[in-house]
């Protein structure tokens, strides 16, 4: 999917699309960390290391490829 196609994708289902675009995402670094697809001793180190200097819920905001849509019935 992009904006377009699931801007048109709704307007088939019946919807009027008020706005379709990225999402960004904020949640906490040791989540973006666990969820990084590295194996698992550089990510238990950076997870570590993140944890000692504190920053374990520092919540970053980052676009991670979500898109969000806000439509109305017909």
């Amino acid at each position: 999917f992009n904006e377009e196609t699931l801007s048109r994708a709704l307007e088939r289902a019946g919807f009027r699309v008020l706005t379709a675009g990225p999402l960004k995402n904020s949640y906490p670094l040791d989540y973006w960390l666990r969820m990084l697809p590295l194996p698992e001793k550089p990510k238990h180190w950076a997870r570590s290391a993140v944890r000692t200097a504190g920053l374990s819920s520092f919540s970053p905001v980052i676009s991670a490829g979500n898109l969000m849509a806000i439509a109305t019935p017909g």
